[in-house]
């Protein structure tokens, strides 16, 4: 189990970490790593004290770039290939059952769907275990084990104190 100390209580939680290891609790610099267990801070999209989503952070703030063109209301429906590159993504406009659209991508496509949605995505394009498409009857267009696999609910209690010296 790992408690999680925010960086913004940073000057009291430094003594609460030390405090933790001697004990022997442990630390870990990344939860999300090799070692999950340990006290450690917790990671998370934060401005000016509140917690900000990832549109509101990263997204809004590059919305005027030119060589970025943001489709809402799309669901995406498979990786366009040519061989085992990579060249666009087929979605459906207006969500499930829309309407059939296709963009294609002039350098690189970034999959970032999560930990279910991006595997899905892989195997449904004919990326993934050949047996396990194949059983499914989904073309393979290029073999790759352990995608979709080790999938695990990442379960962590988080504790919330506030300490005075």
């Amino acid at each position: 189990m790992s408690t999680v100390l925010s960086r913004q209580s940073r000057p009291q939680s430094l003594s609460l970490v030390a405090a933790g290891a001697a004990a022997g609790f442990g630390r870990t610099d990344d939860y999300n790593g090799a070692k999950q267990e340990g006290l450690n801070y917790v990671q998370r999209t934060v401005r000016s004290r509140r917690r900000v989503s990832t549109a509101r952070a990263f997204l809004h703030p590059a919305k005027s770039r030119r060589n970025l063109t943001v489709i809402t209301e799309a669901f995406a429906t498979k990786i366009l290939l040519e061989g085992k590159k990579a060249v666009g993504i087929a979605y459906s406009k207006g969500g499930r059952g829309g309407a059939p659209r296709e963009v294609r991508a002039n350098k690189e496509v970034i999959l970032s769907g999560g930990s279910v949605n991006s595997p899905q995505l892989l195997q449904v394009s004919g990326i993934g275990p050949g047996e396990l498409l194949k059983s499914l009857g989904v073309p393979v267009k290029h073999e790759l084990a352990g995608v979709g696999e080790n999938l695990r609910d990442h379960f962590a209690p988080r504790f919330v104190a506030r300490v005075k010296d």
